[in-house]
């Protein structure tokens, strides 16, 4: 039932595990906000399913491209060698989803108004709609505030498997009615050992350059961007100026010549 990441079905579950329960020294995630860019990360360590198994560790990062769009970025560490399913899940409060076949993406749309989740790397993941599941598992529906009374409303769920770390990225765009969509074009590239790469065309013309940078290796050393950021994006303008960067984790950030 939650916005999250199931790992080979299983849900995340603390409960079997009291001494997670209580934190006494606060951990320090990364975070920022500022007139572009909003940012926070952070990491779910514990168990999955009945038994609460620790068999892969979730890391979310969240960045807002004012006032544009989200991107949400799923990084899945597992414990051993193995390889596992991921399943990322988004409920959402409307009638229908809109899957587009060629995209991946899913669209709802609320009197005019609209919202769109857009898969980074479509080919890397299968997407299905799921409403008003109660076998095999219950899926697909919102408390309506009345007593035990719920209903059904899509939740789509964006799977995947993978060997080692993968990231999965999802860029979540909001529409006004009668307005155009913020983001014309996307496109990304998984890079191994959980980097990404990925374009965001925007309406006026503007690039957004992603980097997600594989873990454990100091420098990227292929593509656009050149930086020690575990994240960093470059906004472009139409004529390749560089109109604002964003670093989490970095001190420094180089767009080479394209």
């Amino acid at each position: 039932s939650h916005n999250t990441v199931l790992v080979d079905g299983q849900e995340q579950n603390r409960r079997v595990a009291r001494d997670t329960h209580t934190v006494w020294e606060p951990k320090a995630p990364r975070w920022m906000t500022n007139a572009e860019w909003d940012f926070a990360e952070g990491s779910y360590e514990d168990g999955y399913g009945v038994e609460g198994k620790k068999i892969a560790t979730h890391t979310r990062q969240v960045l807002f491209a004012k006032p544009d769009y989200w991107v949400v970025l799923d990084t899945m560490t597992p414990a051993d060698a193995e390889g596992h399913t991921y399943e990322a899940l988004f409920h959402l409060d409307a009638e229908e989803a809109v899957i587009d076949p060629a995209t991946r993406s899913a669209t709802v749309e609320y009197g005019g108004a609209a919202f769109r989740i857009v898969p980074l790397c479509p080919e890397a993941v299968e997407v299905q709609v799921i409403k008003g599941q109660t076998t095999p598992v219950v899926q697909g529906w919102l408390p309506t505030g009345e007593h035990n009374k719920l209903r059904p409303i899509p939740t789509v769920a964006y799977r995947w498997k993978a060997k080692g770390r993968s990231t999965v990225g999802f860029v979540m765009i909001p529409k006004d009615a009668g307005a155009d969509w913020s983001v014309k074009q996307t496109k990304g590239e998984t890079l191994g050992d959980g980097g990404l790469r990925a374009t965001m065309v925007l309406a006026d013309g503007s690039r957004d350059l992603l980097l997600r940078r594989p873990g454990g290796k100091a420098v990227q050393a292929e593509g656009p961007l050149d930086t020690d950021a575990t994240l960093a994006v470059v906004r472009l303008g139409a004529k390749g100026e560089t109109l604002r960067t964003f670093q989490s984790d970095g001190t420094r950030l180089e767009v080479r010549p394209q």
